[in-house]
């Protein structure tokens, strides 16, 4: 099997892993109203299949997991959003796997992953509060003509402490499970070195 098609495999493995996780806990519909949060916003942890194929294999391919997790949601479920919450959760899967894997990309060690999760955390929690206040709830908004004013107040006191509580769980698990995948991670590491090894003629 050449790299481009063991690349593809990754890819389509990863991003059924993380649709199937998905629609599974989109079924059991976890919510946080029991601290105030709106029921609308419901807890999946579809983004750890993501970010560990994005430690293990790199930030594109795990960007490319999100992407195709999107498309296999869509394909099974369809979409009555306009394609707005699609596009909404692509960009805010991209956000949380990219930084956490690009700074893990230049230190293969639990400190590095450690320091790229907790600059994921930030930076996701920056992008879903920027996109959602000037994107995506208008959006939302002008589409179902809702009688709701966008303010930055339902995004500190509703988007913002839901997407902590989502991003820390995510973070959470993705580290219990560090260990595990460690293996599959130096695997990936030595056989991508020996390629280049062989490539180069050494």
């Amino acid at each position: 099997m050449n790299s481009s098609t063991k690349f593809i495999t990754r890819v389509g493995i990863f991003g059924a892993v993380s649709a199937l996780v998905y629609f599974i806990f989109n079924r059991m519909n976890l919510s946080l109203t029991f601290i105030g949060l709106p029921n609308f916003l419901s807890l999946h942890f579809s983004d750890v299949p993501a970010l560990i194929a994005s430690f293990a294999y790199g930030p594109l391919t795990g960007t490319l997991v999100q992407i195709i997790k999107v498309i296999i949601r869509t394909l099974f479920t369809g979409t009555n959003t306009g394609f707005i919450g699609e596009i909404a959760d692509m960009i805010y899967g991209i956000a949380f796997v990219l930084p956490a894997s690009i700074i893990y990309m230049k230190n293969r060690t639990f400190k590095g992953a450690l320091n790229g999760m907790i600059l994921t955390l930030i930076i996701h929690l920056i992008v879903t509060s920027v996109v959602n206040y000037y994107v995506i709830i208008p959006m939302y908004v002008r589409l179902y003509n809702l009688p709701i004013k966008v303010t930055w107040e339902f995004i500190f006191t509703m988007i913002l402490p839901f997407n902590l509580i989502k991003n820390v769980l995510d973070l959470i698990i993705t580290l219990l499970i560090y260990k595990r995948i460690h293996n599959l991670i130096k695997r990936a590491s030595y056989q991508k070195n020996n390629n280049n090894i062989l490539r180069n003629g050494h």
